[in-house]
């Protein structure tokens, strides 16, 4: 919210004063959550319903969610929307896009009224990258310490408007 109201300002300095910012900011976060709702409808998401996911290379440095968790956020009613790119030089991807594929289809036998639903996309081009990035309220980014494995996702997803959440590593460790 801090960023929406410091670009607002931003815009406002840069375009002279709305006669009625309030308005004007509403009608802002309104576009935004058609948009955002315009999204979730291609992945038959509910626009209603938290929608949290992941974007990037499916590799253990980049991709530690595990089956119970993304169990218990479906569980709980939110969406998950993984968009995870198959590397085929890695067979630890391929093993992992295939336990993403199996968990997809076990969630949807056991699904019941209430529970979220749980997309997995093995391979995608970079419109469906930007539309996964702007149907999600939450990215999680769980890489690895020894590795700077998210920071070409953080920039897209924090402009899509998803709160990214990312491992607390204090910089230069």
């Amino acid at each position: 919210e801090r960023v929406r109201v410091r670009s607002f300002k931003r815009w406002e300095r840069e375009n002279g004063k709305l006669e009625n910012p309030i308005a004007e900011q509403r009608r802002y976060i309104e576009v935004e959550r058609r948009v955002a709702h315009k999204y979730r409808e291609i992945f038959a998401l509910d626009p209603n319903k938290l929608t949290i996911g992941y974007v990037g290379r499916l590799v253990p440095e980049k991709f530690n969610l595990d089956g119970e968790t993304i169990k218990e956020c479906i569980k709980r009613g939110a969406d998950v929307l993984i968009g995870g790119l198959i590397q085929k030089t890695d067979s630890r991807s391929e093993e992992i896009a295939r336990r993403l594929s199996l968990l997809q289809k076990t969630l949807l036998k056991e699904k019941i009224a209430g529970d979220g639903n749980f997309i997995f996309i093995g391979s995608f081009d970079r419109d469906v990258r930007q539309a996964i990035l702007a149907a999600l309220d939450i990215i999680v980014l769980y890489s690895a310490q020894s590795t700077e494995a998210s920071g070409f996702t953080e920039v897209p997803a924090s402009i899509c408007g998803a709160l990214v959440l990312a491992p607390p590593y204090i910089d230069g460790e």
